[in-house]
């Protein structure tokens, strides 16, 4: 691709610049799932995911500038990735004061393995554990749901953190007719950082331009 490059003096230079990008992923993936009915409209459900992933991705950069060798560059971002999780849940549900309450337990792991440029090397492991406890009722326009749960979530490698909370939430619904409807929500909230943005190789885009991950990131809750 030919290219131009304006300079500060003014002068304009030409060139050729070149971007190749390929990328390669092999996923795998066994879900389990059992779902039990019990007497009285009570329900148990078991559900267990497991899931590995293979991915390559090769991004290379180059430019060059006719006459002036000073300019040009070549950059390659070269990644390959390994992650594997797996995610066990069980679920009680049952019928309580005119509406359901459920009760759910889930246990997350998974592992991440990212080798940059074949130099810098990220290994992650990510623990989360969640339990809650729920109960939902609806009226002719009404709709309640009410949850309380806890969660604790454990980050080992490059990066260390272990983090427990608390989350409640309250929704309620108000359908006075079939156009309009009133939602209030209040409740926590939790996020945590992909795995992907606490890897620490830098990422180059051009010769003045770069990425780097942050291992200093750590989950956040609010409400």
């Amino acid at each position: 691709q030919q290219i131009s490059l304006s300079m500060p003096s003014g002068m304009t230079l030409s060139g050729s610049g070149n971007s190749l990008i390929a990328n390669l992923e092999q996923t795998a993936t066994l879900d389990l799932y059992l779902a039990l009915k019990l007497k009285n409209n009570r329900e148990l459900l078991f559900n267990v995911v497991n899931t590995f992933a293979a991915s390559e991705a090769d991004n290379v950069v180059s430019r060059n500038i006719e006459g002036h060798p000073e300019l040009d560059y070549r950059i390659r971002n070269l990644f390959n990735n390994n992650t594997y999780s797996v995610i066990g849940q069980v679920t009680f549900a049952s019928p309580l004061w005119g509406g359901k309450i459920e009760a759910s337990g889930t246990a997350e792991y998974k592992m991440f393995d990212q080798l940059y440029n074949s130099e810098s090397r990220t290994r992650l492991s990510y623990t989360h554990e969640f339990l809650y406890v729920s109960w939902s009722r609806q009226w002719e326009k009404w709709n309640l749901y009410a949850m309380a749960a806890a969660q604790m979530m454990t980050m080992r490698g490059d990066v260390n953190y272990n983090f427990i909370n608390a989350l409640p939430l309250v929704i309620t619904n108000y359908n006075p007719n079939d156009i309009v409807s009133f939602r209030l929500r209040v409740g926590g909230t939790t996020g945590t950082p992909e795995m992907g943005d606490l890897a620490g190789s830098t990422v180059s885009f051009d010769n003045r331009y770069s990425s780097i991950g942050n291992p200093s990131l750590k989950p956040y809750y609010g409400f």
